[in-house]
C-alpha cells in the first residue's frame, strides 16, 4: 500500500488540450476545432501562444489578451466555424483561424515561446513530426469523431501517453463561457491510497553496437546476410512481476515480443529480444519503441534509435573472361540478368543504389601486346549510349543507380587488331562500386 502520485489521477500544471475534431463530417474548412482547458487554480495568460501541426508550425496563433481563468475552457476553430461546424447546437468559437489538421499520422501542439505545453498525436509515431504527440499516439478517430481526454472521475487524466489519455467520442465542446453563470467554487484536496502502480521501465539497453568510439549506436550490415540486433530491458511492476503481461519492442513498423530472461527480484524482471536487419535494408536512422503493458492494461514507453550504416557491395557471378577471336576480328562475352549463368552479371549485395567505376589493362602475350582501348563494355546491351564506354588505365565513371538487391548484366567485346600475333593474351578489368 502506499500514496499514489502519478499523473493518471492528478491535474496538469498548465493548460491542456482536451479535445481535437481534426476530420469533420461537413467540411475540412471551417470545420475543426481544438479545445483548451486549464485545470490549474490560477488563470493563465496564453496570448500569442501557438498551436503547431503537421501543416504548419505557426498553423495559429493566439490572440493578445487571452486569459483562461480556473477550470475554464478556451474553444480555438476553424475559420468559418459558425457557418461550417457538424452540429449548429455546438457552442461558438472563442477563437477562429484558418487552420488545416491533417487526417492521418499527424498532430498537435501548444507551444509558448521554445516550451512544448502540450501535444496530441495519432497514426504511426515514426510518420509523425518530433514533438507533435506525447508517448504513444492515439490510434486515431473516425470521421465525425474527436479524441477527448478521458476523465478520472472529474480529473482529465495525463499520463503523457496519448494512448492512455484519449479516446475516440462524440464531439462533445465547450467554450470560455461554459460553466461561468452564478458559479461558486469550492476546491476538496483528496488523498488515496491506492495498491498497485505502472510498470516502470528501469533500463532499456541496445546490445549491440559495432563502433563503441562513436556517439550513439552505429550498425554495419554484412553484405548477403542479415545482422541480428540484440536489446535488453528491466522492468519493475510494484504489484509483482506477475502483473506484468506483455514487452514488446517496435522497429520500423515490426513487432517483436521481448522475451523474459530471469527475475532478479519479486518485483524486477530482465527482458531480451533480438531482430534481424537485412542488408539490403536500407541505410540510415531507425526508432526502437518499447511499450511495457500490465493486466490492468496500463503501459508506459521507452524509445531507442539506432544508425544502420552505409553498405557499399556487389557480387559478379564470375571472376574470369576469355575471348576467343581472329586477327582483325572481334569476339564479345554477353552479359545477363541471371545469377545462375557463366554470362556476366553483377548483383548489388549492399543497402544503397550504387555507380560503377571500370578501368583495365593492356592484354599482353611474351612477344605482343593487345592495347586495353581494344576492349569495350556496356551494361545494357547498346555499345553506343552513355552506360557504353572504351576500358583504359583510367578509372571511368558510369550512373548506373542500382538499387539494393538488383542485378545487372554486364557485356565486354574485344576487338582484335588486323596484325595481332596468334597466342594466349591475358590481363585484368577492374570494377569499383560506389555509391550513387
Amino acid at each position: 500500500m502506499f500514496l499514489i502520485i502519478i499523473e493518471a489521477v492528478t491535474a496538469a500544471d498548465n493548460i491542456m488540450i482536451t479535445q481535437i475534431l481534426y476530420d469533420p463530417m461537413n467540411s475540412e474548412a471551417g470545420g475543426e476545432a481544438v479545445e483548451l482547458f486549464n485545470p490549474t487554480s490560477s488563470a493563465i495568460d496564453i496570448s500569442g501562444w501557438l498551436l503547431a501541426t503537421e501543416t504548419s508550425s505557426t498553423d495559429a496563433t493566439l490572440p493578445a489578451n487571452t486569459i483562461v481563468g480556473s477550470g475554464n475552457y478556451f474553444l480555438v476553430t476553424d475559420a468559418g466555424w459558425s457557418v461550417s461546424k457538424d452540429d449548429v447546437s455546438w457552442p461558438e468559437s472563442d477563437y477562429e483561424e484558418i487552420m488545416t489538421l491533417t487526417n492521418t499520422d499527424a498532430g498537435i501542439a501548444l507551444i509558448n515561446g521554445t516550451n512544448t505545453i502540450d501535444s496530441v498525436g495519432w497514426g504511426t509515431a515514426l510518420n509523425i513530426g518530433a514533438g507533435l504527440y506525447e508517448g504513444i499516439p492515439h490510434g486515431g478517430s473516425s470521421a465525425g469523431e474527436s479524441l477527448v481526454r478521458v476523465k478520472n472521475g472529474s480529473i482529465y487524466v495525463d499520463t503523457n501517453n496519448n494512448l492512455n489519455d484519449f479516446t475516440a467520442a462524440t464531439p462533445n465542446f465547450h467554450n470560455s463561457s461554459f460553466g461561468n453563470a452564478g458559479q461558486s467554487n469550492s476546491e476538496i484536496i483528496v488523498m488515496a491510497m491506492v495498491e498497485g502502480s505502472f510498470p516502470v521501465i528501469n533500463s532499456f539497453t541496445i546490445l549491440t553496437d559495432d563502433d563503441s568510439n562513436s556517439a550513439g549506436i552505429q550498425i554495419n550490415p554484412v553484405p548477403k546476410q542479415n545482422k541480428t540486433v540484440e536489446m535488453e530491458t528491466v522492468v519493475t511492476h510494484y504489484s509483482g512481476n506477475d502483473y506484468v503481461s506483455s514487452v514488446a519492442i517496435t522497429v520500423d513498423g515490426i513487432n517483436f515480443d521481448m522475451v523474459k530472461q530471469s527475475e532478479l527480484n519479486s518485483t524486477s524482471s530482465l527482458y531480451n529480444a533480438e531482430f534481424n536487419m537485412s542488408y539490403y535494408d536500407s541505410a540510415g536512422n531507425y526508432a526502437v519503441d518499447l511499450i511495457v503493458t500490465d493486466n490492468g492494461n496500463f503501459s508506459v514507453n521507452s524509445s531507442k534509435s539506432f544508425e544502420y550504416s552505409s553498405l557499399i557491395a556487389m557480387e559478379l557471378d564470375t571472376n574470369s573472361l576469355q575471348f576467343s577471336a581472329m586477327p582483325g576480328m572481334s569476339s564479345e562475352l554477353i552479359g545477363d540478368n541471371d545469377l545462375a549463368n557463366t554470362n556476366l552479371t553483377i548483383q548489388n549485395t549492399g543497402n544503397s543504389a550504387l555507380d560503377m567505376e571500370l578501368s583495365g589493362t593492356n592484354l599482353t602475350t611474351s612477344n605482343d601486346v593487345i592495347e586495353v582501348s581494344n576492349i569495350q563494355y556496356t551494361f545494357n546491351g547498346d555499345y553506343n549510349n552513355s552506360l557504353a564506354g572504351t576500358l583504359s588505365y583510367s578509372k571511368q565513371a558510369k550512373q548506373l543507380g542500382m538499387d539494393a538487391a538488383s542485378v545487372m548484366p554486364l557485356s565486354f567485346k574485344l576487338n582484335v587488331p588486323t596484325a595481332t600475333a596468334p597466342g594466349n593474351y591475358t590481363g585484368t578489368i577492374t570494377l569499383i562500386a560506389v555509391k550513387s
